[in-house]
């Protein structure tokens, strides 16, 4: 009988099946964009502001991040690259100072379509509660539609 061939560790893989996803497109992250801009006029917050306090509700948590922890004192709705969602999970350290432990969250540019549509679907959500102008039910469809 013939001996199994040795493998290196270079030559080892790991292989991950996961459901099949497209990714949103940028009509989608450009309209989400719109609706930001317009909702941040209306509630005077910064154009960063106003994104992060979205993608802390409707947006999708980094997996391979997790968490990290930060000084509570952060102002994480400013940060322009990094998305966090605050927990109630916190610590003080010898220093005396308090440290909240973040969600980090997805930039945009890497949602898949599902996730696209989350966050879309809850902005358009608030524009209209604040009377804000949003594309119909059917445009939003059709550009959904365009993500399949």
């Amino acid at each position: 009988m013939e001996k199994p061939p040795e493998y290196k560790q270079d030559d080892l893989l790991t292989i991950e099946v996961k459901k099949y996803r497209a990714n949103r497109s940028l009509s989608a992250n450009a309209y989400f964009h719109v609706l930001n801009d317009k909702l941040s006029e209306v509630l005077t917050n910064t154009r960063n502001a106003q994104k992060n306090i979205l993608m802390g509700r409707y947006g999708a948590i980094d997996k391979e991040l997790g968490a990290i922890l930060q000084l509570d004192e952060i102002d994480y709705l400013e940060f322009e690259n990094l998305h966090l969602r605050p927990t109630d999970i916190t610590k003080t350290f010898e220093s005396g100072k308090l440290y909240r432990a973040y969600q980090v969250l997805k930039p945009t540019h890497l949602y898949d379509s599902k996730e696209m549509a989350r966050l879309i679907d809850g902005t358009v959500s608030e524009c209209k509660e604040l009377g804000i102008e949003t594309l119909t039910p059917r445009e939003l469809e059709i550009m959904k539609g365009a993500w399949k």
